[in-house]
């Protein structure tokens, strides 16, 4: 019996080739997280490219070329006219509010500001908050935002949306 332990690799055998499937599998792992992480950077990349391209839209008014035509969006649903903002956003399977919402935000912190702020995990509560505050403050929060960690980051982004919230209410009294 020892003879065919040994002949089939033995104790040592098997740890070697467990040691060799979870290699593989870190391998595997890596190559997954690596294309997952190039995924989101280009989904990033195409969702900036298609906010300027809708900004320039909206700004031009070109979705009107479709006045008159009824559509269907992703859903199925009919739109009488796509020649509306709110309808040439719903043929591309969006909300208006949604897509102004978006159009403020690049404009308000710029695109590479945003990317980083959607990075560090600011959903549509935080960004609105943040636009509300001054210039100044808003500039340094965009510049915290490059260069901080983000526990640091939501606790200074946190005491200053409470300050600015606090000087009005302090302002009336």
């Amino acid at each position: 019996m020892k003879r065919r332990a040994k002949a089939a690799g033995g104790p040592s055998g098997d740890a070697s080739a467990t040691d060799q499937a979870a290699g593989e599998l870190r391998k595997l792992m890596a190559q997954a997280m690596a294309v997952a992480q190039l995924k989101m950077a280009v989904a990033r990349a195409v969702k900036e490219v298609d906010l300027q391209q809708l900004r320039s839209i909206k700004a031009a008014k070109r979705y009107r070329i479709f006045k008159g035509q009824s559509g269907l969006d992703p859903n199925g649903n009919a739109i009488e006219d796509l020649g509306t903002w709110e309808g040439f956003c719903r043929a591309l399977g969006m909300s208006v509010d949604k897509v102004d919402e978006d159009l403020l935000n690049l404009d308000t912190f710029g695109a590479e500001a945003l990317e980083r702020l959607v990075l560090l995990g600011a959903g549509y509560r935080e960004l609105r908050q943040y636009r509300k505050l001054p210039d100044a403050e808003r500039a340094a929060l965009v510049d915290l935002a490059r260069t901080a960690d983000r526990r640091r980051f939501f606790d200074q982004a946190a005491a200053l949306v409470a300050q600015h919230q606090r000087q009005p209410v302090e302002a009336v009294r």
